[in-house]
């Protein structure tokens, strides 16, 4: 979901308290419980797509922030010694870039059975044809008519 690009990169060489995000945001405290045999809830853990990107092998996508609930429990081997903890993200809201281009995306996923029309998908993104198609390049990467050609083609070959 996050885009981690291989399981190598983090499996035994990630550490949480060391992570610049959840440090940025003052989690590390309250992890640090874990260790202790608590398990912890972190609830609304709101970490910036940017600093993923920056600061993790993760794939560059069309997100601005993730937010998040994330619960931490330790496991525990058969002696009763705590030999690792896991975390498990319940992702609440995937904050994407321009809203006016998600209301565009949509109009086009929801319309790909129609003929493209550019002045009705920028109309439901409330914005004007020459506005929209720019922003839409500058997110997406492709321009709306390239988008829709794109979705139409992978729905029908579903």
């Amino acid at each position: 979901m996050i885009g981690i690009r291989s399981i190598e990169s983090h499996v035994g060489k990630y550490n949480v308290f060391e992570d610049p995000i959840v440090r940025k945001l003052g989690a590390v405290e309250q992890i640090r419980q874990v260790l202790s045999g608590k398990t912890v809830y972190l609830t609304d853990f709101d970490a910036p797509y940017r600093d993923l990107i920056r600061y993790f092998n993760v794939a560059d996508r069309d997100i601005l922030m993730i937010s998040s609930d994330i619960t931490c429990f330790p496991l525990i081997s058969a002696d009763g010694v705590i030999e690792y903890f896991a975390a498990v993200f319940i992702f609440k809201k995937i904050y994407r870039g321009k809203e006016e281009i998600v209301r565009g995306k949509q109009y086009i996923e929801s319309h790909w059975q129609e003929p493209f029309n550019l002045s009705e998908t920028a109309k439901a993104a409330g914005l004007s044809k020459a506005h929209f198609t720019k922003l839409f390049k500058k997110h997406i990467g492709v321009t709306p008519h390239e988008y829709y050609t794109d979705y139409k083609i992978s729905a029908q070959n579903k």
